[in-house]
């Protein structure tokens, strides 16, 4: 018996597009999305292993970057 792994559908523009789900749904989730918003930039990302980014800034030595 193998784990199934999560995935997140997610758009660059959107945010996340769901909750994490198997990998079929998410894909089909993307593509209904990808539809709907043609220059929206997604992606299915593992749950196990993803880092959604946000944004934030990070000050080095008293400087932003």
């Amino acid at each position: 018996m193998s784990k199934q792994r999560g995935h997140m559908p997610y758009c660059r523009t959107c945010g996340p597009l769901g909750p994490a789900m198997r990998t079929t749904p998410a894909f089909d989730v993307v593509e209904t999305h990808r539809r709907s918003y043609p220059h929206h930039q997604t992606s299915v990302i593992p749950t196990k292993t993803s880092v959604i980014p946000t944004k934030t800034s990070i000050i080095v030595k008293g400087t932003s970057k």
